[in-house]
C-alpha cells in the first residue's frame, strides 16, 4: 500500500513540474505570466484589385440598360445598349473622302502621264526646229535656198547679157528696144532674187516664232506638271491625315467591352456598379459610363497595428471570417506588406494584403471580415 501511494506522489510531482515549465516558456515578463499569442487578430475589408472604369470616347446615347447597380454578370453579358450612328456616319464620310482623294490621285496620274508624253513630243519638236533654224536645213528653207541659188545665177547671167547688149548698143549694132528688153530681164532677175531672199527671211522668222511658241507651250506644260505633282502631294498629305483620323476613330470602338452597339462584360465573373446614365441620356466622353469589378481579383486588405507587424510575414496563413455570416470560414495567406506606415484614428498601422484560397463567391467587395494571422 505504501509503495502504491509513493508512486502516486512521484507522478503528481512530475506533472506539477511539467506544467510549470510550459507556463515559464510562455511568460513575456518577470512580473506577469501570460500565454504567448499564436495569432494576430485584426479585421479587414474585402477589395477587388482589378476594377475597370468604362468610358466612351465618341458621341452616343443610351438606348437601354439591362442590368442594375451591383448585379453579378458573366463574360459576354450586355451591360448597356447604345446608339452611335452619328459617329459611324462620321467614319463612313471620312472613308469616302479618302477613297475620293485616292481616285483623284489616280486621275491625276493619268493626266500627268499624258502630259508627260505631250511634253516629250514638244521638246523633240523644239529641238528639231532649232536645228532647222541653226543649219538652214528646213525643207522649205532648203527649197528656197536652192531657188535663191538658181535666181542669183540667172541674175548674174542677165547682167552679163545686159553688159554685152550695152556695148553692142554703143557700137550701134542693136536697137534701143532690144537693149531695154535685156534691161527688163535683168531687173526681173534681180527682183526674183530679192523676193526669194525675203521669203527666206520670212520662213526663218516663222520658224523662230514657232520655236518661241513651242518654248512657251513647253513652259506651260512644265508648270502644269508641277501643278500635278503639288496636287498629288496635297492629296497624299490629306489621305495620310484622314487615315490617321479613321484609325483613331476605329481604335475608339475597338475595345474588348464593345460589341456591335452594346457594352458587354469582358470579365468571366464580375459585378457591375456605379452606373452613371439612364435610358435616353447622351453619353459625355468625360463622364464614366459604369465600373465593373473582377470577382477573381478579390483580396482582403487589413491594417495591422505597428506593434504586431513584426510577427506578420509574407505567406503567413490567415483565417478569414465574414461578419455577414460568422459561420463561414475561409483560408488565405499574406501576399503583400506595405513598406510605409499610416496613421488612422490615432493609431499607426501597416497595410497588408491577403489572398483568398477558397472563395466561393460569398465574399463580395467591401464586406468586413475578421482575421486571424498565424504567427510562425
Amino acid at each position: 500500500m505504501r509503495k502504491i501511494m509513493g508512486l502516486i506522489l512521484i507522478a503528481s510531482l512530475l506533472f506539477i513540474s511539467g506544467c510549470s515549465e510550459k507556463k515559464e516558456n510562455s511568460t513575456v515578463s518577470s512580473g506577469d505570466v501570460v500565454e504567448r499569442p499564436v495569432t494576430v487578430d485584426t479585421f479587414g475589408i474585402v477589395k477587388a484589385k482589378d476594377v475597370k472604369d468604362i468610358y466612351l470616347d465618341f458621341p452616343a446615347f443610351v438606348e437601354d440598360i439591362p442590368v442594375k447597380d451591383g448585379q453579378k454578370v458573366n463574360k459576354g453579358d450586355v451591360l448597356l445598349v447604345m446608339n452611335y450612328d452619328e459617329f459611324k456616319s462620321q467614319m463612313n464620310s471620312t472613308e469616302a473622302e479618302i477613297n475620293s482623294l485616292k481616285l483623284e490621285i489616280e486621275n491625276n496620274q493619268l493626266e500627268m502621264k499624258n502630259s508627260q508624253l505631250i511634253l516629250e513630243k514638244l521638246k523633240k519638236d523644239l529641238k528639231e526646229l532649232q536645228d532647222y533654224l541653226k543649219n538652214n536645213n528646213h525643207p522649205d528653207l532648203k527649197l528656197l535656198m536652192s531657188d535663191l541659188e538658181n535666181a542669183r545665177k540667172a541674175y548674174d547671167d542677165s547682167l552679163k547679157d545686159l553688159k554685152t547688149q550695152q556695148e553692142l548698143f554703143k557700137a550701134g549694132t542693136v536697137s534701143k528696144e532690144q537693149l531695154e528688153m535685156y534691161e527688163r530681164n535683168a531687173e526681173k532677175s534681180r527682183k526674183s532674187v530679192n523676193d526669194i531672199e525675203t521669203a527666206i527671211e520670212k520662213t526663218k522668222y516663222n520658224l523662230q516664232k514657232e520655236i518661241e511658241n513651242l518654248e512657251l507651250t513647253i513652259n506651260q506644260n512644265s508648270v502644269k506638271m508641277d501643278g500635278y505633282e503639288n496636287a498629288k502631294a496635297t492629296c497624299q498629305d490629306k489621305i495620310k491625315s484622314l487615315e490617321s483620323k479613321i484609325e483613331l476613330m476605329k481604335r475608339k470602338i475597338d475595345k474588348s467591352y464593345i460589341k456591335d452597339n452594346t457594352i458587354i462584360s469582358d470579365i468571366e465573373k464580375a459585378i457591375v456598379y456605379d452606373i452613371n446614365y439612364v435610358k435616353g441620356e447622351n453619353i459625355n466622353t468625360t463622364k464614366k459610363v459604369l465600373s465593373i469589378v473582377d470577382l477573381d481579383s478579390v483580396i482582403v486588405e487589413a491594417d495591422v497595428p505597428e506593434e504586431f507587424i513584426k510577427d506578420v510575414k509574407i505567406d503567413s496563413k490567415v483565417k478569414i471570417v465574414p461578419q455577414a455570416d460568422k459561420s463561414k470560414e475561409y483560408s488565405g495567406k499574406v501576399t503583400y506588406i506595405s513598406n510605409i506606415a499610416k496613421e488612422k484614428n490615432g493609431e499607426t498601422t501597416i497595410l497588408v494584403e491577403i489572398n483568398i484560397d477558397d472563395n466561393d463567391g460569398f465574399l463580395k467587395p467591401n464586406f468586413n471580415v475578421n482575421l486571424e494571422i498565424s504567427i510562425d
